[in-house]
């Protein structure tokens, strides 16, 4: 599905990815995890065209994709659910997620995933008239995750999607993300919250000031201490990374 090799990327003179690898198979969910700064941000712009890797390719459904920008990048089946969530807050529920299929014409489908987005979220048809802006902290993120499936993706990216927010609205999150790839989505998670991640993932990396130093089977990660020093630091043990 996904397959990035050897992917550099600076900011300016900064070098923030060091040849970066891995790969997100069809229907399976990637954790891309690490430590703020790590680089798991800059490595999700990149692969949706907002940054420009230094070298590298990223590969899409056997297709370069890395010379494209972000809009043909979506239209092929990407999209990203940004860290923070990044809604119009003065706009309603139903108009953040009619922007997102900005890319779509077909009237008829829209209106379907729509209906579907809602049934996923039943509690954002019950707001679909309120502003964004009154939406709780999960509630926000529901509509995040509603709007970019919007596009119709056929890889889901997701940047920190529990931040912020209370272990009940977490946990419902996560319960959307495994349905989602039950029904055949692709899904690149990143995360801090390592233990959460590692719960749904069929494979991780970990990232370390812009290079993978670990990559793995997640029971085998959640076993090993060499997991929990480089997530971590050393000296510290499994209870911290939940």
């Amino acid at each position: 599905m996904l397959t990035i090799e050897d992917m550099d990327v600076f900011y300016g003179k900064v070098k923030a990815l060091h040849g970066i690898s891995f790969h997100v198979p069809p229907k399976g969910i990637t954790a891309l995890l690490g430590a703020n700064g790590a680089g798991k941000t800059t490595t999700l712009r990149t692969i949706c065209g907002i940054l420009k890797p230094a070298g590298g390719t990223i590969i899409f459904e056997d297709q370069r994709i890395d010379g494209m920008g972000t809009e043909a990048i979506v239209r092929r089946g990407i999209s990203i659910v940004p860290e923070g969530r990044r809604l119009f807050p003065q706009m309603t529920v139903l108009e953040n997620l009619e922007l997102g299929s900005f890319t779509r014409k077909d009237k008829v489908g829209v209106e379907r995933d729509l209906k579907q987005i809602f049934d996923y979220f039943p509690r954002l048809r019950e707001r679909k008239s309120q502003l964004a802006v009154s939406l709780s902290g999960g509630e926000q993120q529901m509509l995040a995750i509603g709007r970019a499936l919007m596009v119709r993706p056929k890889l889901l990216l997701l940047d920190e999607p529990s931040m912020g927010l209370a272990p009940l609205a977490i946990k419902e999150i996560y319960q959307i993300v495994e349905a989602l790839n039950r029904e055949g989505m692709a899904i690149l998670l990143v995360e801090q919250n390592a233990k959460k991640a590692l719960q749904v993932a069929h494979e991780a990396c970990v990232l370390e000031t812009g290079k993978i130093t670990m990559k793995g089977d997640p029971k085998s990660l959640l076993a090993s201490k060499q997991f929990y020093e480089a997530y971590l630091g050393k000296g510290s043990n499994k209870d911290e990374a939940s």
